[in-house]
């Protein structure tokens, strides 16, 4: 009887902390960053870096960004899906609702 309640125990700790585990959130934030032609962005977590953006995503070619202030808006959409559990993957039907 002791080895099952020792082990109803242990299952709800494992339990209680792979549950906060899913629910702890990530601080991210965004760098804009100077090219030598444009602009690109840089993604972080915490302080590790996790996306280098040099391009804009979703456009044929690797074109960079021709603002800060463009730039700026996808890496911001970027973080917004991440701190949301969502996949940081941009379409090209973001980059024109963000743009108009």
């Amino acid at each position: 009887m002791s080895v099952l309640f020792l082990s109803g125990i242990l299952s709800l700790i494992y339990l209680e902390l792979s549950s906060k585990k899913k629910t702890k959130k990530h601080s991210y934030r965004y760098e804009v960053i100077a090219l030598d032609e444009g602009f690109g962005y840089e993604i972080f977590i915490e302080n590790k870096l996790i996306i280098k953006q040099n391009f804009i995503p979703a456009v044929p070619g690797e074109k960079p960004f021709l603002t800060a202030k463009n730039a700026q808006l996808i890496a911001e959409l970027v973080v917004e899906k991440l701190s949301k559990g969502k996949s940081p993957v941009i379409d090209i039907k973001e980059i024109d609702n963000i743009y108009k």
